[in-house]
């Protein structure tokens, strides 16, 4: 016959439980890593990658809706990521829709890094409803705070969606990735800090170096006229003012060219500027009604030209240099 335990047994028996899991416990942390930082992602998707840090598969898997960001991420995180862009080289990322091939290779994806404020967003709903389960969406701008010194975030301000055009804004984007590779692979948190940091200092001393190129253009010639707003970030870093923006004028396209050309001709704007990879046809009409050249600056899309983020920033500085120093 089958004996009750006591009641005071059956507590004792459960308190020496409770000791043994704690005990347990402290040794583990004793003997472990520490803690990994809390994560400031907005995104609630539950982690991609295992708790433990000892079963942790590298490289992880990252796709970023712009093929600049994939300089971004391997900046951060080296050769713990191996990143492919779901827009293709040479293509308008506000305008780009996802194929039946790109929706293939959202699958085994562990971070989906997208930049938000109107930029990619047309991008996030396929990448929610193709995601893998596990997999984490991070959005950059809920993370970076707005320029425009508001106490706000970029994507709270509505900030114009360019921040990396000024340089100082390029390293936080590198920092969210090193934050979340420190989250999720705490063993290796010296090697994503490391590699941030020497970024960050390649972006102090790329500032200085770019102010130093621009110095050369008077002030009275730092004028910009552009088909919109994409030149908010860079104009506000290194002293440039944005006189006027086609998308800002009424009217057709006739009507538009016109405008901005009497622009150019009373403010004595050197230059107008179209946006390489996208389409200068309504820009080059304004530069030949305004009797003025035609100049390119990179925003949002890269080519063969440049080698990466660092590269594309230079060569903006010595297209405006060019175009507007005297």
């Amino acid at each position: 016959m089958s004996v009750k335990p006591s009641s005071a047994g059956y507590v004792r028996a459960v308190v020496l439980l409770f000791c043994t899991v704690v005990g347990a416990a402290l040794l583990l942390i004793a003997c472990g890593e520490s803690d990994p930082q809390e994560s400031a992602s907005p995104s609630e998707t539950a982690s991609p990658l295992s708790d433990e840090v000892s079963s942790l598969e590298l490289p992880v898997q990252v796709a970023v809706t712009l093929p600049l960001f994939e300089d971004f991420v391997r900046e951060a995180a080296g050769d713990a990521a191996e990143v492919i862009s779901l827009v293709p080289a040479g293509a308008d990322p506000t305008t780009y829709s996802l194929t039946p091939a790109d929706l293939d290779r959202l699958s085994g994806i562990d971070f989906f890094y997208v930049n938000g404020l109107a930029l990619d967003d047309h991008l996030l709903e396929l990448i929610e409803s193709n995601r893998d389960e596990r997999a984490r969406v991070i959005p950059f701008s809920p993370n970076i705070r707005s320029p425009e010194g508001s106490g706000q975030t970029a994507a709270q301000a509505a900030d114009e969606a360019h921040l990396w055009l000024d340089p100082s804004l390029a390293s936080v984007y590198v920092e969210i990735v090193a934050d979340e590779f420190n989250i999720y692979d705490n063993v290796n948190r010296s090697t994503y800090n490391s590699l941030f940091s020497a970024f960050r200092e390649r972006m102090r001393d790329l500032v200085l170096e770019l102010e130093q190129t621009l110095s050369a253009i008077p002030e009275g010639r730092r004028l910009l006229v552009t088909e919109n707003d994409d030149l908010t970030h860079l104009a506000r870093r290194f002293g440039f003012e944005v006189v006027a923006t086609a998308d800002q004028q009424a009217g057709g396209a006739e009507e538009t060219v016109q405008s901005l050309a009497q622009i150019v001709r009373s403010e004595g704007v050197p230059a107008v500027f179209a946006f390489r990879g996208h389409d200068p046809t309504l820009m080059n009409d304004v530069a030949v009604a305004a009797g003025v050249p035609l100049c390119a600056l990179y925003t949002d899309i890269i080519d063969e030209s440049v080698s990466g983020y660092e590269d594309m920033m230079r060569a903006n500085a010595t297209e405006l240099l060019t175009c507007l120093g005297q």
